[in-house]
């Protein structure tokens, strides 16, 4: 593309619904309390694309007006922003990233959806970051250094939670290794340093240095072995250094363009690792599952746009998401393959300083037809801590803390006609606590959108969400009917913004935003 032939698109939008509930304060039947909202959500998206320089932005400001409940009026920001700009060619890139938007701060209040329920348990979330990138290809050798600086501001919306922290990033990466990666023989060294540092809190720092081997056995077998040192976060989260040794050993087979299996088991610094992906797709099918083990906080995870994310196989393939660009941009979300639809990833958050070690398992089906789509994913997240509450949990003798969540999420969408569409979406998940007890969580959504107009739509979505299992118990059913004009960014049904699954390396499917009463 030349610089003549750069585009720019501008897409203003507008929607109004009318909402009500059964339940406004996600309370126990013997505590509820009904109410009606007015939902005004103007909105623009903007996108500029050049040789060098590609820059979107995406905004929606969600204006609540409560007919009984306390909270009166609510306003709530919600956008992103990147940009990245190409400085040299071939070699040298900058991204830049601003994301405001909300989640929930403690995993034992009721889950809010859309914004529209003021439990008193959602946080503003603000992340900033940018990210410079030098990488190059020679005939012999790639090599690829990386920088990212970013900070994340969390702030309760009814400043009933000053504990909240602010955190920022400081990471560094530097890659080595060979060209062809069809190539009898492979190779690949690797440095990475990841600190996150808090206000009231000890800091977070974490290192390793790898060198992986790939040798080919047959056209499409690849065996693989990795070894190097690590940081070792039970002897102390902030020393950082590499003074644990990891190895992992496994193959990577991709009998076509289509396909790919890659399999890892090896030792960390917690014991024996494991490590997975697998992929297909065909004209109308995509499958994919992965598995990985990582330590991080929730802050550090939050800037890294989620870890479950697989590294890179050996050997090319052109699947969604199978591609590691150079300089890009950082911040929530980034490198996740494209939802099905609302709610499909995990809401599960603790926005505390805790270190964990992450263990996660995603699995996704998605068919599409002409006029029908259906999609699955399955999710298991477990993070076992390594500090609670800002105590080392090696050094008190415990049993690590743990957090366990598990999960399903199916959608399905249908084209009656070219001016009505519906869709369905059902998640199910459990989550077991570390602070004792469990819950499950049932949500239902169907929304059904008349295109009315070219720009104009009539959407009607119906809700019941519910938990049970003694910890923030309530059922909850929602009518939402609204009139969008204009709509092009991500909203799901009603003018409400995405969101409202059990289930978002997720993180942040819901509105960031500010209440004024």
């Amino acid at each position: 593309m030349s610089g003549a032939r750069a585009q720019t698109v501008f897409l203003p939008r507008i929607s109004a619904a009318a909402v009500y509930t059964d339940n406004i304060n996600l309370a126990p039947d013997d505590a509820k309390q009904e109410d009606y909202i007015a939902v005004l959500m103007p909105g623009l998206h903007f996108d500029h694309t050049s040789l060098k320089l590609h820059t979107g932005l995406d905004y929606d400001l969600q204006a609540l007006r409560f007919a009984h409940s306390q909270t009166g009026t609510s306003l709530f920001h919600r956008g992103t922003f990147d940009s990245e700009l190409t400085m040299l060619p071939d070699w040298l890139t900058l991204g830049l990233n601003l994301t405001r938007e909300q989640s929930s701060s403690s995993p034992t209040a009721p889950t809010n959806t859309n914004s529209l329920f003021p439990t008193g348990d959602v946080a503003n979330r603000t992340f900033g970051g940018a990210t410079l990138d030098l990488a190059h290809k020679f005939r012999l050798f790639r090599f690829d250094l990386r920088y990212i600086q970013a900070f994340v501001k969390n702030q309760q919306t009814d400043f009933n939670n000053p504990n909240l922290q602010n955190s920022r990033d400081r990471d560094y990466s530097a890659l080595v290794g060979s060209v062809d990666r069809n190539a009898k023989f492979t190779w690949d060294t690797q440095y990475s340093r990841t600190q996150t540092s808090y206000e009231r809190a000890q800091r977070y720092l974490n290192e390793s240095a790898t060198l992986e081997l790939g040798y080919r056995v047959l056209p499409d077998w690849r065996l693989i072995a990795r070894g190097g040192a690590e940081s070792d976060p039970n002897k102390g989260i902030g020393q950082g250094g590499l003074g644990s040794t990891e190895y992992a050993g496994g193959f990577d087979w991709v009998p076509s363009i289509r396909d790919e299996i890659r399999a890892l088991v090896g030792r960390r610094f917690y014991g024996t690792s494991y490590e997975g992906l697998w992929r297909h797709t065909s004209r109308i099918l995509e499958l994919s599952a992965s598995y990985l083990e990582q330590p991080t906080t929730e802050d550090n995870r939050y800037v890294a746009g989620g870890i479950g994310e697989a590294p890179p196989p050996l050997t090319p393939t052109t699947l969604p998401g199978n591609q590691v660009g150079t300089g890009g941009v950082v911040g929530p979300g980034a490198g996740v393959v494209g939802a099905i639809g609302p709610g499909v990833f995990s809401d599960f958050t603790r926005l505390t300083s805790d270190v964990f070690l992450l263990k996660e398992a995603t699995a996704r089906a998605t068919l599409r037809g002409r006029i029908t789509s259906i999609g699955l994913i399955l999710t298991s997240e477990e993070r076992q801590y390594i500090t609670y509450n800002g105590v080392q949990v090696a050094a008190t003798g415990i049993v690590p803390p743990t957090d366990k969540t598990r999960g399903a999420d199916l959608n399905i969408t249908r084209r009656f006609g070219p001016k009505i569409d519906a869709s369905l979406d059902a998640s199910v998940s459990k989550v077991s606590l570390l602070e004792g007890g469990s819950y499950r969580e049932q949500r239902y959504t169907l929304t059904v959108t008349d295109r009315i107009g070219v720009r104009s739509s009539l959407v009607l979505r119906l809700d019941h969400d519910q938990r049970l299992g003694g910890i923030g118990e309530f059922k909850a059913n929602m009518v939402a009917l609204s009139f969008q004009l204009g709509v092009n960014g991500p909203t799901t049904g009603a003018g409400l913004p995405g969101g409202g699954g059990y289930g978002a390396p997720g993180i942040g499917t819901q509105p960031g935003g500010f209440p004024t009463h």
